[in-house]
């Protein structure tokens, strides 16, 4: 299954377009006066004649490529360093994704369970590849006990101690390919103790580093988090990221069935435009379903699917059917 914000939207998620609207800036945790300044920031583009930022993401893009430089970014006569907007955003998005929560005894609770459950009985070997970052997948498979990793034993270390154990003793029985990061991840950058340039420690909960905690590998650095903000071109802030990118393209190029939910497949997107076209080979036709809503799935679709059944359902009437 490849999951976007299609799928966590009826528990509360946001779209893209709902980041900075004023229902989830006001349950952030970051920096307030960082946030009026990328809603300011944003509007102000927006009214701008022949402006190019008109989204979230033109925007964040904006943000990560001054701060690339060394830039800054002047809002209510206040200069704001990029790298800072970059780093209160990434705070945001860790707080607000990470709250995302269902009570267990709600309707929708027991439609999402009994969907994913449906699913995991017919299927050899489930895959969920998802460039959420909220922690809605993992709550659902804990709940019907089944053991999960991120597929990059190497990188990706659970914080908890008995996880670690169910592991390593049993195995996983799902791999979740988290492609933009996660909002429970903390990433040592250059850890000296791991065996590629990142670390990566996931945690029981959403990890907002407003107090940091110290690489439990190394104990040298603090962990910053592991999000990667919504941005054009993310090749460049993406490192950390290989090894899971290649294990959602391994997974797509062995795939027998596809069930695509509430994810836009932007065009601007060139690392998922790439990534879908693994799903299509001449020797290969994998059945594949796309739930995008009532008005189907994006154009992009047809540019890398041959062939794809469209549903026209949002995810509850698909997952009720």
């Amino acid at each position: 299954m490849i999951l976007g914000a299609g799928f966590s939207k009826p528990a509360g998620g946001p779209l893209l377009g709902d980041l900075l609207s004023e229902s989830f800036v006001s349950r952030s945790m970051a920096n307030p006066e960082a946030l009026s300044a990328l809603v300011g920031l944003l509007a102000e583009r927006k009214e701008q004649p022949g402006t190019t930022v008109t989204t979230v993401e033109d925007l964040f893009t904006e943000i990560w490529r001054e701060a690339r430089t060394g830039g800054s970014l002047l809002w209510n006569e206040r200069s704001w360093p990029a790298d800072e907007l970059l780093a209160e955003i990434s705070k945001h998005l860790a707080s607000v994704c990470g709250n995302i929560r269902l009570r267990r005894s709600s309707r929708l609770w027991k439609l999402y369970t009994d969907f994913l459950d449906a699913v995991l009985r017919q299927s050899r070997s489930l895959k969920l590849i998802t460039f959420n970052y909220d922690l809605l997948q993992e709550q659902l498979l804990d709940d019907l006990r089944v053991r999960f990793d991120y597929a990059a034993d190497d990188m990706v270390e659970f914080d908890d101690d008995d996880r670690r154990r169910r592991l390593r003793r049993s195995g996983a029985q799902v791999s979740v390919l988290k492609l933009h990061g996660s909002a429970n991840w903390g990433i040592c950058r250059g850890c000296r103790k791991a065996s590629d340039v990142n670390q990566v420690t996931a945690f029981e909960k959403p990890y907002v580093p407003i107090r940091r905690r110290g690489c439990p590998l190394c104990r040298e650095r603090y962990l910053e988090s592991g999000i990667i903000p919504p941005i054009l071109g993310k090749a460049g802030e993406s490192r950390h990221m290989t090894p899971i990118w290649l294990s959602a393209r391994k997974a797509l190029k062995r795939a027998r069935e596809i069930i695509i939910i509430g994810y836009s497949l932007p065009q601007s997107d060139a690392e998922a435009l790439s990534l879908f076209r693994e799903i299509e080979a001449p020797w290969k036709r994998p059945r594949i379903t796309v739930v995008c809503g009532p008005k189907g799935a994006p154009a992009s679709y047809r540019q890398v699917l041959e062939r794809f059944v469209d549903t026209g359902q949002y995810f509850e009437d698909f997952a009720s059917t």
